[in-house]
Parts: structure tokens; C-alpha cells; sequence
């Protein structure tokens, strides 16, 4: 009966040891996050459209609902962190009307370092067929027509991102941002905004930062998109 006693005293000892280390890794684990955020002071990048140029917006087709559009963008990326840099190993946003799928432009990869500001410009242009049903298609020409009066049109960017976060030397993982920026551009002429009180004004984007591996991933095609 002793040997038992002792041989089960034994294992609660065992048991306290494993639950202490534990307890300890986890206090570690926690000691070291709170140290991280306070020192790093980790924080999502800034991204704006700060300018755009429409000069052409057609609805071709009102049962197909084909549009001719050529929009020029211009994005401003900052870094706001003071120990942080961004490698943006992807870049890519699509461009939506009513929802509808109207074009998709990348940019190559860069690096973003510390308190930086990167200004990147994209032109989308041609055709696109927007595969509209009939009920659909009559809420569309409503819209497009009541927005070509005001000489403003509404649109969508959803953005495909993947970034390497770097603090110094250190690759910390890879990171996949959502990003959604809706924009309200007006149509121009030479340069210029047909109407004044409509001229474009600078619209920061909504941005998610979200960790999805320490270690390198296959990219997969628009892994952001809402």
C-alpha cells in the first residue's frame, strides 16, 4: 500500500511540475507579447486613393450591360511604424460597378520601409461585359443614367494583398490585408472635373490586417476579396 501511496504521489508531483512549466511558457509567451507592443507599437499601413482621373464612362449595352470606361488612380501606401517595414510580395485590386466586375491591375513587388510613403499609379481601360439579367439590368441602367447627370460615378475596390512583415532583420510571417475602398470619381475633361462642387476628394480605404503564416504560402488568386 505504501508503494502505491508513493508511486501516486509520484505522479501528482509529475502532474504540478507539467502544469508549472506550462503556466510558465504561457506567463513567457505573454511577458513577450506585452514587451513586443509596447516597444514595436505594431500598426496597419495607411492606404488612400488620392487621386483619380475618369475621362470616359459609356454603358454600350443595355441588355448586356457592356461599359467602355478609362480611369486613371493614383494610391498613396505609408508605413506608420517607427520598426517595422512592409514587403508587399503581392499587390492587386479589382475594380467593381454595382458589383459588377470592371477591370483588375497589380503592381510588382516593393519593399516599404520604416515611417515611408510609396505613391502608386494604376490606368484601367477597354471593355467589359457585366452579364446582367433583365431585372437587374433595368436597376443598373437607373443608376448609370442618374449618376451620368451628376457626372459622378460610384465605384468599388477590393484589393488582393500579401505582405511580409520585416522588424529589422527579422521576417515576422506573411500577412494577407483586406482591404475595401469605395470611391465616388467624377467624369473630367482636360484634366478637370466637369463640375467644380464635384471634384474628387481623397478617400482612405478601410484596411483588416489579419496573419496568416509564419512560413512562406502558395498565393491564391484574390485570397483577400470580400
Amino acid at each position: 500500500m505504501g508503494d502505491q501511496e508513493k508511486q501516486a504521489s509520484e505522479e501528482r508531483s509529475w502532474k504540478k511540475l507539467i502544469l508549472m512549466i506550462i503556466a510558465a511558457i504561457l506567463l513567457l509567451i505573454g511577458v513577450v507579447l506585452f514587451l513586443f507592443f509596447i516597444i514595436v507599437k505594431p500598426r496597419k499601413m495607411d492606404v488612400s486613393v488620392t487621386n483619380a482621373s475618369l475621362t470616359e464612362f459609356n454603358l454600350l449595352s443595355n441588355s448586356t450591360g457592356t461599359v467602355n470606361f478609362n480611369v486613371d488612380l493614383e494610391f498613396t501606401i505609408r508605413n506608420p511604424n517607427r520598426l517595422m517595414g512592409f514587403y508587399f510580395k503581392h499587390f492587386g485590386i479589382w475594380v467593381y460597378y454595382d458589383d459588377h466586375f470592371v477591370d483588375y491591375g497589380s503592381f510588382g513587388e516593393f519593399y516599404q520601409g520604416y515611417k515611408d510613403t510609396v505613391v502608386k499609379r494604376l490606368s484601367f481601360k477597354g471593355d467589359q461585359m457585366l452579364h446582367l439579367d433583365d431585372n437587374y439590368s433595368y436597376e443598373l441602367v437607373s443608376k448609370f443614367e442618374k449618376e451620368k447627370s451628376d457626372d459622378v460615378f460610384s465605384f468599388d475596390l477590393k484589393f488582393e494583398v500579401r505582405v511580409k512583415v520585416k522588424l529589422g532583420r527579422i521576417r515576422i510571417g506573411t500577412f494577407v490585408p483586406k482591404l475595401h475602398c469605395p470611391l465616388e470619381v467624377p467624369l473630367t475633361s482636360n484634366g478637370e472635373a466637369k463640375s467644380a462642387a464635384a471634384a474628387f476628394k481623397t478617400t482612405k480605404c478601410d484596411v483588416k490586417f489579419k496573419a496568416i503564416s509564419i512560413f512562406d504560402i502558395p498565393f491564391n488568386k484574390c485570397l483577400s476579396c470580400y
